[in-house]
């Protein structure tokens, strides 16, 4: 999870000539239950608003156990910054729904993708807690806190054997059981899209533009895994269609993959922006999309 967080971000810190780096737990031989979807976008929130904060300097990931028991681990995972910082009172203000903090900030920098209310609501559903250590022209510090349970001895090998049967080029289909929204405008493009999945045993709604997603995802809120999204769209595109998913406390939770001919480094950032979690190239190249696929297959209960 933290080497795709690294891959996904990194270039848009590089963009901006800001230091970037993960620091990983010590020890390399945790085994954890938890719920890597959320966690991944909570960390993509928090992280990608940092870079967009932060002008010079540099943005930092630390994760480290905080407290440790025979049956689980309590991380902690913080994102730091040497960005603009904010007074007293924009934080009290910060985690209500749809507060973007200062006016002023707002005008500078734009939205903040999934939204901190939504990322502190996902946090808290997963029995955490998270907050902010910030001051004015002093950067920021988030945090949040997950408490893990360390799954029995005895499962470790499967565990480790059932994500090697994923990443392996393995025969048969690799993507059984995960719910596929393909959004797209090109007639041709969703048909190539829907072969290529449902071979690989996926399940897969079409919808032609962002707004047909929209009333398909509001009408079956729990029925997707995953949402495959074209950007340049009629009616309503890609990028207004993923910023309304992230607003919506029903839908903010399903991640959002932007199918993409070319993406220039601003261009990105505005998919970052409005709450992408990854990107795929068009026309589609079938090896690169089972492999990316498959990291929200393992993500299933």
């Amino acid at each position: 999870m933290l080497e795709h967080i690294d891959n996904l971000l990194r270039q848009s810190a590089e963009n901006k000539h800001l230091n970037f780096s993960i620091s990983r737990p010590s020890r390399p031989d945790y085994h954890l239950r938890g719920d890597p979807l959320r966690i991944e976008q909570v960390l993509i929130n928090l992280i990608g608003n940092a870079i967009k904060f932060t002008e010079q300097g540099e943005v930092s990931l630390t994760v480290a156990p905080v407290l440790e028991t025979p049956e689980r681990v309590r991380l902690r995972f913080e994102v730091r910054d040497t960005g603009i910082g904010m007074s007293a009172s924009t934080q009290s203000e910060l985690f209500k729904p749809f507060n973007q903090g200062d006016d002023s900030i707002t005008r500078r920098f734009g939205g903040t993708g999934l939204g901190l209310s939504i990322s502190k609501r996902m946090v808290e559903l997963m029995n955490g807690e998270m907050g902010l250590i910030s001051a004015e022209g002093q950067g920021s510090t988030f945090w949040f806190e997950l408490p893990l349970e360390r799954p029995p001895e005895k499962e470790l090998p499967q565990t480790e054997a059932a994500a090697d049967s994923i990443s392996q080029a393995a025969k048969g289909p690799q993507l059984n059981g995960l719910r596929v929204l393909g959004v797209d405008d090109n007639r041709l493009n969703l048909m190539v899209l829907e072969k290529a999945l449902k071979n690989e045993g996926a399940q897969v709604t079409l919808a032609s533009d962002g707004l047909e997603c929209l009333q398909i995802l509001e009408a079956q809120p729990h029925d997707f895994d995953v949402v495959l999204m074209d950007i340049q769209m009629p009616v309503m595109d890609g990028l207004t269609a993923t910023r309304t998913i992230r607003q919506n406390p029903r839908l903010a939770h399903i991640p959002v993959i932007a199918l993409t001919a070319g993406v220039l480094p601003e261009e990105r950032q505005a998919a970052l922006d409005a709450g992408v979690n990854d990107f795929m190239a068009k026309p589609l190249d079938l090896h690169t999309m089972r492999k990316l696929l498959a990291h929200y297959v393992r993500a299933l209960p």
